[in-house]
């Protein structure tokens, strides 16, 4: 293990040994990073859309909505009404 952790640091030494090497391999990467996140999560909506397809619409399943609608602390958008999934069953 003590050759490789020789070569490693060797090859570090060789790769840290003028201010080219540096900036293409330890700034450059960490500048891409906070460009990138910031692009991809600084902005923009912080909602996550959760949908809910309540085909059972019994009691049970009303109670389990309320419940996770209570726990995450959302609040649930207007209903939107699709057919059943049974009608996009296809058959012989």
């Amino acid at each position: 293990m003590s050759k490789v952790i020789a070569i490693a640091l060797k090859d570090i030494k060789i790769r840290s040994s003028g201010k080219t090497e540096l900036l293409f391999f330890i700034i450059l990467p960490l500048i891409f990073t906070v460009l990138l996140s910031g692009m991809f999560f600084g902005g923009g909506s912080s909602k996550i859309v959760m949908v809910v397809v309540d085909e059972d619409n019994t009691s049970l399943s009303h109670q389990l909505l309320l419940l996770t609608v209570s726990l995450t602390g959302t609040e649930p958008a207007s209903p939107r009404f699709a057919p059943p999934a049974s009608a996009f069953v296809m058959t012989e």
